[in-house]
């Protein structure tokens, strides 16, 4: 894919290229890479003469496309379900659903077998600790329904903390991390007001006051260096 992008990005037919190499692989982003190999292999046939042969890896790794594609599609799904609503019982099983589906479509297939074991592995760990922690009698409104319960999931969310941030984090870290639970859960409209009619200015600073003192402003910058 590579050669092919360097080869024809600026020719004529740079419009069957793939997507930017260096910044999508590096995140271990593959699912514009399938969409793309997946599209070149549906209208194959179509495909310009010229440049047949320099795609001509594409159909002879058919096979191995599609089910990278089932893969991906499938941790893709598991991963937006955990990252936008946490874990729970209901997700669980609907992953659990979408992964026997594709265990039934490849069950001969070790690579597909690993990877179900590995999905079916984490929700073994992290959902007793789910459990342990909803099932204690809090009738807190704001008594979580969802576990955050994944280290990948908070890695992501304090990249969202740090795309909200001045360029200057280690100065910034302030007041914007009351930012963090927002990225667990989907806001409404009820939500936005409530907050803004339950909390003053005054309150964020006595939390500011409390919290981040300047000695806790020095260890977070030490921290981020």
């Amino acid at each position: 894919m590579g050669n092919f992008k360097k080869k024809r990005k600026q020719s004529d037919y740079g419009r069957f290229t793939p997507p930017s190499l260096s910044m999508k692989v590096r995140f271990m982003n593959y699912i514009p890479f399938l969409e793309w190999a997946n599209l070149i292999l549906k209208h194959f046939k179509r495909i310009p003469k010229p440049i047949v042969p320099e795609l001509q890896f594409l159909k002879d790794n058919e096979v191995f496309v599609l089910e990278l594609t089932d893969l991906f599609c499938n941790a893709h799904t598991i991963g937006i379900s955990l990252k936008s609503e946490g874990i729970n019982l209901q997700n669980q099983k609907e992953a659990l659903r979408a992964l026997n589906d594709l265990v039934q479509k490849y069950p001969h297939n070790s690579r597909v077998m690993q990877y179900s074991k590995g999905i079916k592995s984490y929700f073994d760990q992290t959902i007793p600790v789910f459990i342990n922690v909803t099932s204690k009698d809090d009738n807190s409104p704001h008594f979580p329904k969802s576990l955050i319960a994944s280290s990948d999931v908070i890695e992501s969310i304090f990249g969202k903390l740090k795309h909200r941030m001045p360029n200057d984090l280690k100065r910034e870290f302030s007041l914007l991390t009351l930012i963090i639970p927002l990225f667990c859960r989907k806001i409404t409209l009820s939500d936005v007001y409530s907050a803004m009619s339950t909390i003053s200015m005054e309150d964020l600073n006595q939390w500011k006051r409390e919290n981040l003192k300047s000695a806790k402003v020095v260890f977070f910058r030490k921290a981020f260096d």
